[in-house]
């Protein structure tokens, strides 16, 4: 079972860490800011797609939102390489690293 206690202290950490305040992250939710202080004081948890939207703009897993495990998201991990690799791929040569990335994500689970 998910502490929401845990949940609660990731997304204050993570917005904080950020330098986001509560409203900055309630707009990039579109969510109000109070939705955001009963998140992070576990008055209220977010519902799970909210969960999944916070680890992508903060860049870590839903796994690492719930319960601080640090593992980076094969998405995010996708995104990273695609980013760095912006420009000196051609659009076949990144398809081909993305299935690739795609099909580690499979092999793992």
């Amino acid at each position: 079972m998910v502490s929401e206690n845990k949940l609660s202290e990731q997304i204050s950490l993570l917005r904080t860490k950020n330098g986001w305040t509560q409203q900055k992250l309630a707009d990039e939710l579109q969510v109000s800011k109070q939705s955001i202080s009963y998140w992070e004081t576990g008055r209220k948890a977010p519902k799970m797609k909210k969960i999944e939207e916070m680890a992508k703009l903060f860049n870590v897993s839903v796994s690492y939102m719930l319960d601080g495990e640090a593992k980076r998201t094969y998405n995010s991990t996708a995104e990273t390489i695609a980013a760095h690799l912006d420009g000196e791929l051609t659009e076949e040569e990144l398809k081909k690293v993305l299935e690739y990335v795609d099909f580690l994500k499979h092999q793992n689970k």
